[in-house]
């Protein structure tokens, strides 16, 4: 994926914060863009699997999806009960 996500922070968020978010910026770019092509892919997957798809720790896959979900990339919808899981679409579809 060739397009760059926006830095993603708070106005409240310190400059400590919005140095690591431009630091980050490169790593998050490409693991969102796994993510997303996962998605793309195989709609409907928990975060868990798009973690098993792409080899990325599920506390990240769980972080950029919200970062594709605020961006109108992704959206989400809960699974049935019990466990409520997220399972992820391409806004596109």
């Amino acid at each position: 994926m060739s397009e760059q996500f926006p830095l993603l922070f708070r106005s409240t968020d310190p400059e400590g914060s919005r140095a690591a978010a431009r630091k980050a910026r490169p790593r998050a770019n490409s693991d969102a863009g796994k993510i997303l092509r996962v998605i793309e892919a195989f709609p409907g997957l928990l975060a868990r699997d798009l973690a098993k798809q792409t080899g990325i720790d599920a506390y990240i896959v769980r972080k950029r999806t919200a970062d594709l979900r605020r961006l109108g990339l992704a959206r989400s919808v809960a699974a049935p009960a019990p466990h409520r899981e997220l399972r992820w679409f391409p806004s596109r579809a």
